[in-house]
């Protein structure tokens, strides 16, 4: 029996700012629940906190000047990837998004994570 190719990655998403705490928690849950779902494997989630954008976004008629920085470093089976990517495409309250695949060696420790 062939088992499919799990890969390590590690993706940044800057969530809408202006959502609060509970809608940020909101967004988070999704995403989590979008890699779990899939048989991923969350390892680590680092929360940068909010940070002002090196240039104006605009997404969906809204103009943005900061963001709320996440990270997360999952392991996901390779042929899901593509299905995060069009769940984050149409999320409103995903601003950007940057998915690499990544070693296990590279995710950080928890000292390392909390990085802000």
């Amino acid at each position: 029996m062939s088992r499919e190719k799990r890969n390590f990655y590690e993706a940044m998403y800057i969530v809408d700012p202006a959502l609060g705490d509970l809608g940020r928690e909101a967004v988070l849950d999704r995403i989590r629940q979008g890699i779990e779902s899939r048989g991923g494997v969350i390892l680590r989630k680092s929360e940068w906190g909010k940070k002002r954008l090196a240039y104006v976004m605009q997404r969906f008629q809204k103009k943005y000047r900061d963001g709320y920085y996440v990270v997360f470093y999952f392991s996901l089976e390779t042929r899901h990837t593509n299905q995060l990517w069009k769940d984050y495409k149409v999320d409103e309250d995903i601003l950007r998004f940057l998915m690499i695949e990544t070693t296990e060696e590279r995710i950080p420790n928890n000292e390392e994570a909390e990085v802000g």
